[in-house]
């Protein structure tokens, strides 16, 4: 078989793959959070605390066993040196400051297409209970459990073996599978983009800690913004955050003047007309359409 051939079977091997790893994680959570929820009637404790308790183990269960799985089927060699700090932490600062803008901004663009086509889309998994254990274990998850394990998967799994075949390729779709896999339109739109850039950063570094570190910063950020009760810290919590957002738009604009990179559209083509990947963005329609409410 002529070398290019094979090259490109390899890739379709490895994107298939990690597409049926995908299902199985939404399919994971999906099984699990019904049990989970089936159970509750029989733990003598309050309903908020519980959906705080169950966040945290549906995060951390599922994700562990889809990298263990990925681990065996698609092997990954991590370097020690991608877990040490190669990096400063002003990049570790302006990455943040970077993705707020992101996620401001396309928080901003999803609310204009709302009131335009007069839908309203579900914004987040979360309630904003102010029950001690609910805001515990979701800021554990958040900030803490969903960063390491996401950015092991996402970052040090399916970027790490996707970059061999074209580094621009493997952002992209590191990325665009990173968004999706929220299963939710607001988060999963803001999150693509968010995806790309801490893979970059990555690649750039050769780090995963970098994204990690990153990716923790953030929900840190946007974990905060949700439980400010006083409505004048808040207000002032608000002013920061877009002050944040003004400096990371400069960050970026620096960044691709510097980072740009081309993307194989021919691989990319490739890996979406793959069936797992289609039918994972089958399951993101359908949560998609199951989201929308008219006004």
């Amino acid at each position: 078989m002529p070398p290019v051939f094979d090259f490109y079977k390899k890739v379709k091997k490895d994107v298939s793959r990690i597409g049926w790893l995908l299902l199985l994680l939404v399919f994971l959570q999906i099984v699990m959070g019904k049990l989970t929820s089936a159970i509750y009637p029989y733990i003598p404790i309050n309903l908020n605390a519980y959906k705080g308790i169950r966040f945290f183990l549906l995060t951390l269960c599922t994700t562990s066993i889809v990298l263990w799985i990925g681990k065996k089927i698609l092997p990954v060699t991590w370097k020690e040196e991608q877990f040490e700090r190669n990096f400063s932490y002003k990049t570790v600062g302006q990455t943040i400051c970077m993705m707020v803008a992101i996620a401001l901004t396309m928080s901003l663009v999803l609310n204009v297409i709302q009131n335009f086509f007069g839908i309203s889309l579900a914004e987040s998994a979360l309630d904003e209970s102010r029950d001690p254990l609910y805001m515990l274990y979701t800021s554990l998850s958040a900030v803490l459990v969903a960063p390491i394990l996401e950015e092991l998967f996402f970052r040090g799994f399916i970027l790490q073996r996707l970059k061999q075949y074209d580094r621009g390729f493997a952002i992209v779709f590191a990325g665009l599978t990173f968004g999706l896999m929220h299963m939710n339109f607001m988060q999963g739109s803001m999150h693509i983009f968010t995806g790309m850039l801490l893979a970059t950063v990555c690649v750039e570094y050769d780090s995963i800690l970098l994204p990690i570190l990153c990716h923790m910063g953030f929900n840190a950020l946007m974990n905060v913004s949700t439980y400010l009760m006083n409505p004048v810290f808040s207000r002032a919590f608000t002013i920061a955050l877009w002050a944040i957002a003004i400096y990371g738009w400069v960050c970026l604009c620096r960044s691709f003047q510097n980072r740009t990179k081309a993307v194989d559209k021919k691989l990319l083509a490739l890996s979406l007309k793959q069936v797992s990947m289609i039918l994972f963005f089958l399951v993101f329609v359908v949560f998609f359409l199951i989201s929308i409410q008219a006004y």
